[in-house]
C-alpha cells in the first residue's frame, strides 16, 4: 500500500474515530441530564405528597374529633402559610411544564377551599352542642373537598411519573446504543493502531499517548456505569418506600392484537406487601396467574379498556378473593403498551366512615326522640296551664276587691306569664309537627299561596299601615301547609320587629340561581327574598338568629318565643333548602329562601 494510501486510509479512520467519540460524549451528557430529570420527577412527586398531607392530616384530625368527640388541634392558618410555601416551592419546580403548573395552582386553590371547609368545621366543634347539627352537612364538604384535592394530587403525580418512565424509556434507548458506540469505536481504534504500527515505529510513541487517552475513556466508561447502576438503585429504593403499591404491567395480545393478558414488569415492595406475594417472584409473571379473579372483581376488563383507550381508571374496590379481604383504592394509567396500577390499602378509612354512619343515624334516633318528648310533653302542659289561668281569670272576678291592689298584681303577673306560656306552648307543637310530619309533596303554586298568606293578615298588615309588593312566584314540588306557614313566619317577622312611627316596606321577589349542593354541584334552584325596612339586626347574629329558642331583643321590647324562625329554617330544610339571614342594625333584614327548581 502506497503512502498515500496509508495517509488516507489514516486520515478516514481518524476521522471516523472523532466522530464516534463525539457521539460517545454526547451520549454521556444526555445521561447525565436524564439523571438530572430523574431526581427533578422525584422531587416534584415527593414535594406534591409533602403539601397533600397537610390537609390529608387535618381531615384525620377532624374524623378522631367527630368519633371520640375531641377537640381539633391543628391550626388552618398555619397550614395555610406552609401550603403557600410548598405551593411556591412546586411552582419553581414545573416552570417548564404549563400543564403542570396550572394544576398546581389548582391544586394549591382545591386546598385553600379545603382548608376553610376545615376552619368551618374547627369552629362548629368549637360552638359546642348548639352546632352539632350542621356538623354532618360540614363533614360532608370537607369530605367532598379533599377528595378533590387528592386527585388533583394524584394527577399531578402521574403527570411526573409518566414523565419520568418516558425519560427512563429515552435512557434505556441511550444505553442499548452506547455499547454499539462503543464497539465501533473499539474496532476502529484498532484499525486505526494496525495501520499506525504498519505506518512506521516512528510513531510508537504517539500510539502508546493515544492507548492512555483510550484506557482513561474506558475508565470513564466505568464510572458512568457504575453511576448508572447507583441512579438505577436509587430509582427502586424511591418505587419501595412509595406508600402506595405499584405495578407496571406490559399488554400481552393475541394474534388478532386483542389484549388478553399482562405481564409484570415492575413491583414496588409496598404492592408485593398489600397483595401478601414476594417481589422478586411476582417479576415476569402474567396477572391473571397471580390474580385469576381479577375478571371476576370487573377489574380485569378495566385495566384492557385503559390499555387500549388511554383513558385513566379510579375506583375503591372491596377485594375478596385468594385470602385479601380489603377495601383498595386503585388507579389505572396507561403506560406504553401496558398499564401502572397504583393502589393502597384503605380499610381502615372506609371502617371509620362506616362508624360516622353509625353515629350519624344514633344521632337521628336521638333527635327523632327529643321532638318525640318534646310533642308530648307539651300536650301535657296544655290541661294544666288552661286550669292555672281559668283559676286565675275567677280569683281576679270574684276577689278583687279582697285582694287588693297587690294581690291584683300578682295575678295579672301571673296571667301574662300564663299567656307567654301558653305562646310558648303553642310555637313548641308547631315546631315537632314541622319535625314530625310525615308530607307528601305535590305541586303547589306559591303564588297563590302567598296571596291567602296575604289574605289572613290583612287585618295586620293594615293596623301596622304596611306596604307589600311581591313578584310572581312559581310552581315548586313541595308541602302547601309548610309553606303557608314558611311566609306568614317571614312576613309576621318583618311586622313585628318594624320600625316605631316608621310604616313597614316589605319586597317580595324571585329569580332563578345556580347554587352548589351538598354533593358539590352546581344545581338550579329558585331564590325567594324578603327584605324589609325594619330594626335589622347587628350581621355577626346572621346564623345564630335561626337558633331555637334564641331571641336578639328582650321580651319588654318585642314578644315571641325565638321558635318562628327556627320553624322556618325547618321548613326549608324538609324541602331540600337553604335559608340566609342579612342584616344592618337600624336598616332592615333580609330572608332568602333557597327551593329547587
Amino acid at each position: 500500500m502506497s503512502n498515500r494510501a496509508y495517509q488516507a486510509a489514516f486520515v478516514i479512520s481518524l476521522l471516523t474515530v472523532l466522530g464516534i467519540s463525539w457521539r460517545v460524549y454526547n451520549t454521556f451528557e444526555d445521561h447525565q441530564t436524564d439523571n438530572l430529570w430523574v431526581e427533578h420527577s422525584e422531587l416534584v412527586r415527593i414535594e406534591t405528597e409533602q403539601m397533600t398531607n397537610y390537609p390529608v392530616n387535618f381531615s384525620n384530625e377532624i374524623r378522631k374529633a367527630v368519633i371520640l368527640n375531641d377537640t381539633i388541634i391543628s391550626d388552618p392558618v398555619a397550614i395555610r402559610q406552609y401550603v403557600e410555601i410548598k405551593s411556591a416551592l412546586l411552582d419553581s419546580l414545573v416552570l417548564d411544564n404549563a400543564d403542570q403548573r396550572a394544576r398546581v395552582k389548582e391544586l394549591h386553590l382545591l386546598i385553600m377551599d379545603y382548608l376553610e371547609i376545615g376552619e368551618q368545621v374547627k369552629n362548629t366543634f368549637l360552638g359546642g352542642d348548639s352546632a352539632k347539627g350542621v356538623i354532618s352537612s360540614l363533614i360532608l364538604q370537607e369530605a367532598n373537598a379533599l377528595e378533590l384535592v387528592l386527585d388533583k394530587s394524584s394527577k399531578i403525580v402521574r403527570e411526573e411519573q409518566a414523565i419520568l418512565l418516558n425519560r427512563l424509556e429515552h435512557r434505556d434507548d441511550e444505553e442499548t446504543s452506547t455499547p454499539r458506540n462503543l464497539l465501533a469505536l473499539t474496532i476502529v481504534t484498532l484499525v486505526v493502531i494496525g495501520l499506525l504500527f504498519i505506518r512506521a515505529n516512528r510513531l510508537v510513541n504517539s500510539n502508546v499517548k493515544v492507548n492512555k487517552q483510550l484506557a482513561s475513556k474506558i475508565d470513564e466508561l466505568q464510572s458512568e456505569i457504575d453511576r448508572r447502576k447507583f441512579y438505577q438503585n436509587l430509582i427502586k429504593s424511591v418505587l419501595d418506600s412509595s406508600p402506595n403499591g405499584i405495578l407496571a404491567f406490559n399488554s400481552i395480545r393475541n394474534s388478532d392484537g386483542e389484549v388478553v393478558d399482562f405481564e409484570l414488569k415492575v413491583a414496588n415492595a409496598t404492592a408485593a406487601k398489600l397483595v401478601r406475594k414476594d417481589q422478586a417472584a411476582m417479576i415476569g409473571r402474567r396477572l391473571l396467574e397471580m390474580f385469576p379473579d381479577s375478571k371476576e372483581a370487573q377489574l380485569f376488563d378495566k385495566y384492557v379498556h385503559v390499555a387500549e383507550t388511554g383513558e385513566p381508571y379510579h375506583t375503591e374496590k372491596y377485594y375478596e378473593y385468594q385470602g385479601l379481604n380489603t377495601w383498595y383504592d386503585i388507579n389505572v394509567v396507561k403506560n406504553g403498551e401496558g398499564v401502572v396500577i397504583t393502589f393502597s390499602d384503605i380499610n381502615f378509612i372506609k371502617q371509620h366512615e362506616q362508624e360516622l354512619l353509625e353515629k350519624q343515624s344514633e344521632l337521628e334516633d336521638t333527635n327523632y326522640q327529643l321532638e318525640q318528648f318534646a310533642y308530648i310533653a307539651s300536650h301535657d302542659l296544655q290541661e294544666p296551664l288552661r286550669k292555672v289561668r281559668a283559676f286565675g281569670d275567677r280569683l281576679k272576678s270574684k276577689y278583687e276587691k279582697e285582694l287588693g291592689e297587690q294581690g291584683s298584681d300578682y295575678i295579672s303577673r301571673m296571667q301574662n306569664a300564663s299567656a307567654r306560656m301558653q305562646t310558648l306552648i303553642d310555637d313548641l307543637l308547631k315546631y315537632s309537627r314541622v319535625s314530625r310530619a310525615e308530607y307528601t309533596f305535590n305541586e303547589v303554586n306559591l303564588d297563590v299561596i302567598l296571596d291567602e298568606v296575604l289574605l289572613d293578615m290583612e287585618v295586620e298588615i293594615n293596623h301596622k299601615q304596611a306596604s307589600i309588593t311581591k313578584d310572581k312566584l312559581p310552581i315548586i314540588e313541595g308541602d302547601a301547609g309548610q309553606m303557608r306557614q314558611l311566609f306568614q313566619n317571614l312576613i309576621s317577622n318583618s311586622l313585628k320587629y318594624s320600625k316605631e312611627d316608621v310604616p313597614p316596606v316589605v319586597s317580595i321577589q324571585v329569580k332563578e340561581v345556580e347554587r352548589m349542593s351538598l354533593t358539590q354541584v352546581m344545581e338550579p334552584c329558585w331564590e325567594l327574598t324578603f327584605k324589609d325596612n325594619g330594626i335589622g339586626f347587628d350581621p355577626s347574629y346572621s346564623e345564630q338568629i335561626f337558633v331555637i329558642f334564641k331571641r336578639l331583643h328582650g321580651r319588654s321590647e318585642y314578644s315571641g318565643t325565638g321558635i318562628g324562625l327556627a320553624i322556618c329554617e325547618k321548613i326549608v330544610t324538609n324541602h331540600d333548602g337553604e335559608i340566609e339571614a342579612e342584616g344592618e342594625a337600624g336598616v332592615g333584614a333580609t330572608f332568602r329562601v333557597y327551593l329547587p327548581k
